[in-house]
């Protein structure tokens, strides 16, 4: 399965109609605009997904609900990053994550993971899983 919470949904009624607005807060370290495109290029997977599961949840308790528009909040800057997302953009990473499970199913040397080790006073040796 696939894991994800999204931050905030603000949902508005405007007339007849429901419309959604997601933010998802990052603390991201940004100091300048090429930061910045590279964090929404990380971060539009998750955006996806989001967008696949809120129309799947959503729907069934708002009738064709809308989303509005998604957004990161980069809180090290103060500024919301609009996330945009175009057909083509969601088949490729619709295909990227197909591949990425079926190389994780037919890949054996995963069931050979163990946990490396780690020094004892290092602050996550509790629940380090390298």
């Amino acid at each position: 399965s696939l894991f994800g919470i999204m931050d905030r949904v603000d949902i508005l009624e405007v007339g007849d109609r429901y419309k959604a607005i997601i933010i998802d807060y990052k603390t991201n370290k940004i100091k300048n605009e090429e930061d910045k495109k590279r964090v929404i290029e990380h971060y539009k997977p998750q955006f996806a997904a989001y967008e696949i599961g809120f129309n799947k949840i959503f729907n069934n308790i708002y009738k064709d609900i809308e989303i509005l528009g998604m957004y990161l909040y980069l809180l090290d800057i103060g500024e919301y990053i609009d996330i945009s997302i175009t057909n083509d953009e969601r088949i490729k990473i619709a295909d990227e994550l197909i591949k990425t499970f079926e190389f994780i199913e037919n890949n054996s040397e995963f069931e050979f993971f163990q946990k490396g080790k780690c020094s004892e006073n290092c602050k996550y040796s509790k629940i380090c899983l390298v």
